[in-house]
């Protein structure tokens, strides 16, 4: 049987010193592309550390990487860098989020994915097609992840 429990609506940020509201901090790397609009590259709040789209940009010239697979790579190369940032790892990734431009690169997107859990104890996960990425991407990657806070 399941029980409901009273949900606490209000989020504390920063310096609150009460114990019942969440911390929020944003969080962020030198060694991942800057955001590209007014958001956190990570928020870190009550233990979990939430991970912006991570696009395949190279974090010193802010372009594009190639093909879907080069791609990949670097947008998980990226949120490894932001995970590091946050005290986490893709070893404490809870869930993760991939948007493809083309449904039919899910399989080799999915081949360079799988390398970056090595435990191959594998997240939860959705991968969904659009229209256009930010900056014309093939591939966008995000995830939520257990962190220290």
């Amino acid at each position: 049987m399941l029980t409901r429990l009273p949900v606490r609506r209000t989020v504390a940020r920063a310096t609150s010193a009460r114990r019942n509201f969440a911390t929020v901090t944003s969080v962020n790397s030198l060694d991942a592309p800057k955001a590209i609009g007014p958001y956190s590259q990570a928020v870190r709040a009550n233990g979990f550390l939430f991970v912006s789209g991570c696009l395949g940009l190279n974090p010193h010239t802010g372009e594009l990487t190639g093909d879907v697979e080069q791609q990949a790579k670097q947008a998980l190369d990226n949120m490894s860098n932001v995970l590091k940032a946050g005290n986490s790892t893709f070893d404490k990734v809870v869930k993760t989020t991939i948007f493809l431009a083309d449904m039919s690169d899910f399989p080799k997107v999915n081949e360079i994915y799988a390398k970056y859990f090595p435990s191959k104890q594998f997240p939860a996960r959705s991968t969904v097609a659009v229209k256009t990425l930010p900056k014309n991407g093939l591939v966008e990657i995000e995830c939520i992840a257990v962190s220290a806070e």
